[in-house]
């Protein structure tokens, strides 16, 4: 799987940006922040996901690689089970398996919230 870094130099790249145009667009001083985060060299802050998601025009799902497309109908009839957790690393555990879906993750001052459907 693309890791962050990867989805933000392909969403940059397709807007047409330079690494220093998205710089200033997120508050960064320089480019070389935008390049240390695309290469995986610098993890993205959990406080500016949501910021580079707004930037760069996508769902901060989309930017973190959990994004699937489901219809509200297909998820109603397939949810057998919904977790609504803070914690990444439980979620991540959830997701191993084929029986959960990220339906979504929204950034706040408290960290991220994740919202999963268990299909099965």
């Amino acid at each position: 799987m693309k890791n962050i870094g990867e989805r933000i130099r392909r969403r940059r790249i397709e807007l047409g940006w330079t690494q220093e145009e998205l710089a200033k667009k997120v508050g960064y001083e320089s480019r070389s922040s935008i390049n240390k985060i695309e290469l995986g060299v610098n993890d993205i802050p959990r406080s500016k996901i949501s910021e580079f998601a707004n930037i760069l025009g996508v769902s901060t799902m989309h930017l973190m690689g959990l994004e699937q497309v489901f219809t509200k109908r297909e998820i109603i009839h397939s949810a057998v089970e919904i977790c609504e957790t803070k914690d990444a690393e439980h979620a991540a555990k959830l997701l191993e398996t084929d029986q959960w879906v990220a339906v979504h993750a929204a950034c706040s001052a408290d960290g991220i919230t994740w919202v999963l459907i268990r299909t099965s």
